[in-house]
């Protein structure tokens, strides 16, 4: 076998830490754990890419003033004075131990503020970064050589698919039928909200900024039209309190509805489309042969597999036009194979990973390491 490229995975969360530990003590290859709190001496005199660190500082306070929009201007001063100094901090560390190992970068994700400053110290030295993550099909893992989710090398390209010899049985997936509560409309757009610190938003979103931003635009069409109806359904996990929408939604008639009571998989099986920023929704939509309305960017962002909407404008023309849509299944069908067969790891990585999943995370990880006659 190939003696491959030593893989460094830097830990910046508890829960990242655990499942690197349990990586490193299930595989038979040379992994190295770093513990984000563990004291490196920074390397001192070093050229810092100066506009690379204040965009990470910039995303940061983004991230930060969605969660507390009602800070002084003087608190959010502070804030960056500091965190441009912890960014700094953090590169001169991360360089500091690169310079000193051989090696690939793991992290996970990779666009948090630690992750992402290490990955800009590695890119800087020409070494390999792995971005381990959860999805893109539900229950499974993946990691990549060039980012994940709107980062990831999965291809745009529809020719692709189309040609892809797909050697998986049909159906892909074993997808429930789920009864229709009589309380859902007739016929609806489902609309998912995201976390509010979604990087996903503040990245691979360019005029969608909230979720204040995307009730307004769904706002506009049941102005525009009384007999469209849209669920909307807030992330579970985000802690955005959107009480005000949901009293705006009572007052539609019906038109404009949140349903947080019933599972994600219920309103999109019953949905006419799904409209999403680039909620990992879109693809269990996919699974479902849904249409799906793409309002940011995303892996499944496949030209004539989903419709993309830019703007204003393009979303209107787009629901205007839904009845003379058809949807690509087989299109659909290649994609998911393709994710299925060659990209995704077996398992959700944060949720108790067992032999199957190390041993198909094993088996990717051989797939796109370099070799160490490769490495720089």
């Amino acid at each position: 076998m190939a003696n491959y490229c030593p893989i460094i995975l830097f830990a910046a969360s508890t829960p990242q830490k655990r499942y690197f530990e349990a990586m490193k003590n299930s595989l038979d290859l040379p992994i190295i754990l770093f513990w984000y709190k563990r004291w490196v001496w920074p390397a001192l005199f070093l050229d810092i890419p100066t506009t690379a660190l204040n965009n990470q500082v910039f995303l940061l306070i983004k991230r930060k003033q969605a969660v507390k929009p009602n800070k002084s201007p003087i608190y959010w001063w502070l804030f960056k004075y500091f965190t441009g100094l912890k960014a700094q901090w953090v590169y001169r560390v991360a360089f500091s131990y690169l310079k000193r190992q051989e090696g690939c970068l793991g992290v996970w994700n990779g666009k948090k503020f630690r992750q992402a400053i290490w990955v800009e110290a590695a890119k800087r030295q020409q070494k390999t970064v792995l971005y381990f993550e959860t999805g893109p099909l539900p229950g499974f893992s993946a990691v990549d050589t060039q980012g994940v989710n709107a980062y990831s090398s999965i291809p745009r390209d529809p020719n692709f698919y189309r040609q892809y010899p797909c050697s998986i049985n049909f159906p892909l997936f074993k997808l429930e039928k789920t009864t229709r509560p009589d309380r859902l409309p007739e016929s609806y757009f489902f609309v998912p909200f995201q976390v509010v610190e979604d990087s996903n938003i503040f990245l691979h979103s360019d005029w969608i900024t909230n979720m204040r931003q995307l009730y307004a635009e769904i706002e506009k069409h049941v102005l525009a039209h009384l007999d469209r109806h849209f669920v909307i359904k807030l992330h579970p996990a985000c802690p955005e309190v959107y009480d005000d929408l949901i009293l705006k939604a009572a007052q539609t008639k019906g038109r404009i509805q949140f349903m947080n009571d019933l599972p994600s998989t219920v309103l999109v099986e019953h949905a006419e489309a799904v409209i999403t920023v680039n909620s990992t929704v879109g693809i269990e939509a996919l699974m479902r042969h849904k249409k799906v309305i793409l309002l940011g960017d995303a892996l499944y962002g496949v030209n004539e597999m989903v419709q993309m909407a830019s703007s204003a404008e393009k979303l209107h023309l787009i629901i205007e036009t839904l009845d003379g849509w058809d949807v690509d299944r087989v299109l659909i069908d290649q994609f998911l194979c393709y994710l299925k067969s060659e990209y995704v790891v077996v398992g959700n990585a944060m949720n108790s990973p067992d032999k199957r999943h190390w041993a198909s995370l094993r088996n990717r990880l051989l797939k796109i390491l370099p070799s160490t006659d490769q490495v720089i």
